[in-house]
């Protein structure tokens, strides 16, 4: 009898931290959460963006120091603005970044037998706090 209700204990346990799908694409490179309201704030201050590429940019929250630095956590904004290199996107009161999905890219780095580094982020969206 122990053993059931532990076993349906981690079973709710799972049940409630996973992340329903919405999508995903083909090669799994890209997945995109159902956002429930929920969830936790990834980035509660300014984001710089990275790198650009029409409605979508490689961001880092801003402190005192830019993207640049080693370290930082890139995060890939998804929206529907267009960004541009450098832009300093303000966060509104009462909203902040979540993340709404992961994104997996490959690098220009490999290791080395050849074969391709690749990196995943946090899909985020400035969302209602």
């Amino acid at each position: 009898m122990k053993n059931i209700l532990l076993f349906v204990l981690l079973f709710i346990s799972a049940s409630t931290n996973a992340q329903e799908i919405k999508y995903e694409s083909k090669n799994g490179d890209l997945v995109l959460y159902e956002i429930t309201g929920n969830e936790p704030c990834l980035a509660r201050k300014n984001l710089e963006v990275f790198q650009a590429s029409g409605t979508t940019a490689l961001v880092c929250e801003v402190n005192d120091y830019s993207c640049f630095i080693s370290g930082k956590r890139m995060m890939l904004l998804w929206d529907e603005h267009h960004y541009y290199d450098g832009e300093i996107i303000q966060n509104p009161i009462g909203k902040c970044a979540k993340q709404i999905g992961v994104y997996r890219y490959q690098t220009i780095a490999k290791y080395n037998n050849g074969m391709p580094k690749y990196k995943t982020v946090p899909i985020v969206s400035i969302l209602d706090k």
